[in-house]
């Protein structure tokens, strides 16, 4: 597999210490190693993270909303696929590594998981815990795309995609 750099975009606003400094180590906690952490501080107070080649914090001076700050990310990204993590989530350490080997083994331009709360032994599960897509019905993309009309369990945060997509589309 090339070796495609990633940049791991992670927009914050006024995030504790203890989970955005969780949040950091699961990102830098990559069995992949070609990536960049890129950090937008969206108006809020300024995190104090430790000082790290691979991180480069952006401070917007006011706060502009999550999709501001991801753009900001985006813009000021040099990876070639863009990876989204919310500063109060933790990835695991085999993340990156498995979405860009799917991505690539498929020859997609993305990827995505659902959260584990949602998407558990190939049940999709409703906030209230019914069963909405039983195990059988899973792997089913027309299934999923008319639930996704109804109801998204693809969380934003689990998203890794080719960046030039977002130039081809506009």
């Amino acid at each position: 597999m090339k070796n495609k750099k990633i940049s791991i975009i992670i927009p914050t606003f006024n995030q504790s210490d203890s989970l955005l400094n969780k949040c950091i180590s699961s990102c830098l906690n990559q069995d992949y190693d070609n990536y960049e952490i890129i950090m937008i501080n969206d108006g809020g107070k300024i995190p104090l993270i430790k000082e790290n080649p691979r991180i480069r914090l952006i401070n917007h001076f006011k706060n502009l909303g999550i999709s501001s700050a991801l753009n900001t990310g985006i813009i000021n990204s040099s990876g070639e696929y863009i990876c989204w993590v919310s500063s109060d989530d933790e990835i695991t350490s085999n993340k990156i590594k498995k979405q860009i080997s799917f991505i690539i083994e498929n020859n997609h331009v993305a990827a995505y998981h659902a959260y584990q709360i949602n998407y558990l032994n190939g049940n999709v599960f409703n906030k209230t815990g019914s069963v909405i897509v039983g195990e059988k019905e899973s792997n089913n993309s027309n299934k999923t795309m008319e639930l996704m009309r109804e109801y998204c369990f693809i969380n934003g945060s689990t998203i890794m995609f080719e960046k030039n997509i977002i130039y081809k589309i506009g």
